[in-house]
């Protein structure tokens, strides 16, 4: 069977994109959100098998300004073990599982690569986009026909996972090296690098695909949520937003020393520090100047309420996000050396960066000094959300991949 493409994409990934959740799932918000405004469709699926006992599920959902909402299934299983499935995972949450889904590797890829093939061809898609590496173990590229498949990195998960043995950090996820990851990307047609640096590191040793770069851009719906900074002479509100992963602990550990330095100079300045990080220093005995918040449902308001970011963290791989959604609100920030890996120069060159207690020390200091800074430093952020991070400047590369399968596959399915 023929099927017409279209401008669509079908988006493959464990979770929806998000606003809030880790990196991942904000980086893939952000370039759904881009490739919305250029005229393209997504709808999302996930593969959900129950381990060995039921064979691959996939829900379609698809989304809209409020989120996602699931809206069809797409199942290879008899009604029984569908049944069964739902058992299983109901005794699991009882069991304390939650809504863990156990890797699928095992499961026949020839399967879930047709399955999914067939899925996109009855959308009209263009292309698949698989998001989280680790994923790929259930893909065989020669069950895929003639749709595009894609791989959206967020970071170099080998680079990651090195990073997290040296340091003697619990991983939250599947520990890959470069072998391995080599061996999956290989298994797709294209790439997408969050950064020219992830770029480079991948083209190192990852041969086949073609590998873009697609920067996070700015969707259009995080609009600057302030117009100015608070009155003069009321205490300045820092913001400091982070999961509960090793570099966010690491970097709120910092900010505590500095903010008890801070209150000991009689310093008023305020730090908000929000998301799962927060759960890590419940038993703290925190300066007076400091909430810890938690787990929010907009980081809208959060950043409506603040003054300046804190985007500072200090070992980490990838582009970090942090800083895109301070520049995407409007709110000014400061970041430091490993905040800014990965970044366009426009944006090393406008926001100023603290690798140490003294250096933030010294910079919240002078904010305090000089009330005319935070005005002039929210100038810089509104250029760079403008220009530098605008969507039609950073997803020119990968729009002219997507336009090129689109035509390719019009054209075998003309045959």
């Amino acid at each position: 069977m023929r099927y017409q493409p279209k401008k669509h994409v079908l988006f493959l990934s464990d979770d929806p994109p998000s606003h809030s959740g880790h990196g991942g799932l904000v980086y893939s918000h952000f370039l759904l959100s881009a490739l919305a405004r250029h005229g393209y469709s997504f709808s999302f699926a996930y593969i959900d098998p129950y381990a060995r006992f039921a064979r691959p599920f996939v829900k379609v959902g698809h989304s809209d300004v409020v989120g996602w909402k699931q809206v069809a299934g797409y199942c290879w299983s008899p009604w029984w073990q569908q049944w069964a499935h739902w058992v299983l995972r109901g005794v699991g949450r009882r069991l304390g599982f939650g809504n863990h889904r156990p890797r699928i590797g095992h499961v026949a890829a020839k399967q879930i690569s047709r399955g999914i093939a067939d899925l996109a061809g009855k959308q009209g898609a263009c292309a698949v986009l698989i998001a989280d590496t680790r994923n790929l173990e259930s893909i065989e590229r020669c069950y895929m026909g003639s749709v595009a498949v894609h791989a959206v990195t967020y970071d170099v998960v080998s680079d990651r996972s090195a990073l997290f043995a040296n340091a003697g950090w619990s991983p939250n996820f599947a520990m890959m090296d470069r072998r391995k990851e080599a061996q999956l990307l290989q298994k797709t047609d294209c790439v997408v690098a969050i950064s020219d640096e992830d770029a480079s590191r991948l083209r190192e040793f990852v041969d086949g695909p073609e590998i873009v770069t697609l920067f996070p851009p700015l969707c259009e719906q995080m609009e600057p949520v302030r117009d100015a900074p608070s009155d003069q002479g009321s205490p300045i509100t820092c913001l400091f937003v982070g999961g509960g992963s090793p570099h966010n602990i690491d970097a709120v550990e910092t900010l505590l020393r500095v903010w008890w330095r801070l209150l000991e100079s009689g310093s008023n300045t305020r730090l908000k520090i929000i998301g799962g990080v927060c759960s890590a220093f419940a038993s703290v005995a925190l300066p007076e100047s400091v909430m810890l918040v938690g787990r929010v449902e907009s980081l809208r308001q959060a950043y409506a309420q603040a003054d300046i970011s804190l985007a500072i963290v200090f070992r980490g791989t990838g582009v970090k996000l942090k800083l895109v959604e301070a520049i995407a609100y409007g709110l000014p920030a400061i970041s430091s050396t490993e905040g800014l890996r990965g970044y366009p120069q426009d944006i090393w060159n406008e926001i100023p960066t603290a690798d140490d207690e003294d250096e933030l020390l010294e910079l919240l200091n002078q904010l305090e000094t000089e009330p005319s800074l935070l005005g002039q430093m929210r100038q810089a952020t509104e250029r760079l959300r403008t220009s530098t991070l605008s969507v039609d400047s950073l997803t020119r590369a990968y729009l002219n991949r997507l336009g090129d399968d689109f035509a390719l596959r019009g054209a075998k399915n003309g045959m």
